[in-house]
């Protein structure tokens, strides 16, 4: 209904788009605005549709055909009821959000005005995961648009429903990377293990070695990542089956062990056994750049530079070229073998495919500090800290380039927010103690200027080249 809104036919075709294709679409017209319940009774002068469901923002409903074919139903198998409306909260108080019959909404509309309309309507209860739907929707729509905190909270409240909500083992799918990005480490550690005791140990062992991981708690860390092999029937005789390698393009879970498990065994300085765990994965996805990655990681810590590179120059090229931790890897080469520039380069390429990316703030400050980049670091540490206002070593790290450029207000105002998060910041705290001596300094060469000229007799001076007269 096009109620009053001044807009064109056209106008509001295309506002519907893909909609607006469909045959069974009409869009009628209201020149003046009217209430919402008067415009749904001009338009339904218009329709010959049998029901109308009359809607209002209020609306929970994400997948609509499953409701009005339910109260369909019920309006088949009882008669007598002509108007139905759902058990939900947000839906409640108003005249819409209800499916009826036309010719009683017309009967029962004919007043025209909204205080005096008395709609008589069944209340249904929810159907089995109704609001499920509704609240997951939300949830996803959420994620989408990277507002991770009400995702949350989304989240938090699917977990308060009684009825139609799947178990925990389906969400933690979804529940567990948020947590991760949120910091909420040790809500979903218990979580986890709560679901291993429970027996769903396979996939859930190897969430739990990622977030080991995450937490710098390596050797647990490694430790999980093996359960989780034994948990999926995996030893190291199985990946020499006659099957692999596999050039398969899906990211098998599989996988995903392998590669964190490598990298466990990495953090703790077994680079044996982080190589060999890298090699299976390899065989898991042959055609998959991370275990290359993998592998110039171990040889660099081994100080075999050369190797490293050919590891890197070797590696898959397509999917590595959008992947950030390979360009990071390339320039942490790169500073190994002292060529500062490339690996300036690297960095900030890093920050262009993920720009809040907390693994390269201080590789990328300290090869662009060494270069005198400041310029050049400025944007990209900017945009890292509107991404991530709560993290102190980008807070600090912009304030020192501030400092750099000379721009005291922006730098005093990364310090000040960083001391906020961290008292004991000896950045922070430098940086404002060298900005207040520097603007002190300044203030005194103001007074000790017009006495000089004062002491001169009146004479005119160039200090700096900027001409002061008594």
């Amino acid at each position: 209904i096009n109620n009053g809104t001044g807009r064109t036919f056209n106008q509001i075709k295309k506002s519907l788009g893909e909609l607006s294709e469909l045959k069974s679409i009409n869009i009628f017209n209201i020149p003046n605005k009217q209430s919402p319940l008067m415009a749904c009774r001009l338009a339904a002068k218009k329709s010959n549709a049998e029901y109308l469901f009359l809607v209002s923002p209020e609306l929970q409903a994400v997948k609509s055909p499953k409701r009005l074919s339910s109260t369909l139903e019920f309006f088949k198998d009882h008669p007598e009821y002509k108007a139905a409306r759902w058990e939900v909260a947000e839906e409640k108080g108003g005249l819409l959000n209800l499916l009826i019959e036309k010719t009683y909404f017309m009967r029962c509309s004919r007043p025209g005005r909204d205080n005096s309309v008395n709609i008589q309507s069944i209340s249904l209860n929810s159907p089995k995961g109704f609001i499920f739907e509704s609240l997951f929707g939300r949830f996803k729509k959420f994620l989408e648009e990277k507002k991770y905190e009400e995702a949350m909270q989304v989240m938090e409240r699917i977990f308060q429903e009684k009825e139609g909500v799947p178990p925990m083992q389906y969400l933690i799918h979804y529940y567990s990377p948020l947590c991760m990005r949120l910091k909420k480490c040790e809500q979903l550690e218990l979580v986890l293990r709560d679901l291993i005791d429970k027996g769903y140990a396979p996939d859930n062992l190897i969430r739990l070695g990622y977030l080991l991981s995450f937490m710098g708690r390596w050797p647990e860390a490694v430790d999980t990542f093996k359960k989780a092999l034994a948990a999926n029937g995996l030893d190291d005789e199985s990946f020499t089956a006659g099957c692999f390698p596999l050039a398969t393009v899906r990211n098998l879970l599989v996988f995903q062990l392998l590669l964190g498990l490598g990298e466990a065994c990495l953090e703790v300085n077994d680079h044996s056994q982080a190589a060999h765990y890298f090699h299976l994965a390899s065989r898991v996805r042959i055609s998959n750049h991370k275990p290359f990655l993998g592998f110039a990681k171990v040889w660099m810590a081994n100080g075999l530079l050369d190797k490293a590179e050919e590891a890197l120059q070797t590696m898959p090229k397509p999917d590595s070229k959008d992947d950030p931790e390979a360009h990071r890897v390339l320039g942490q080469l790169c500073q190994k073998k002292r060529d500062i520039p490339l690996a300036f380069q690297c960095y900030q390429k890093v920050f262009e495919l993920c720009p809040d990316d907390e693994k390269n703030v201080d590789p990328f400050y300290f090869a662009g500090a060494s270069l005198g980049a400041w310029e050049e670091m400025y944007s990209p540490l900017s945009v890292f800290v509107d991404l991530k206002p709560d993290n102190v070593q980008g807070l600090a790290r912009l304030a020192s380039v501030c400092f750099q450029m000379e721009s005291d207000y922006q730098a005093l105002d990364a310090a000040r927010r960083c001391l906020t998060l961290d008292p004991k910041n000896a950045v922070a705290k430098s940086i404002i103690g060298r900005i207040e001596a520097r603007q002190a300094k300044e203030r005194a060469d103001e007074v000790i200027k017009p006495k000089l000229v004062a002491d001169a007799g009146g004479l005119s001076f160039d200090f700096d080249n900027n001409p002061f007269i008594w």
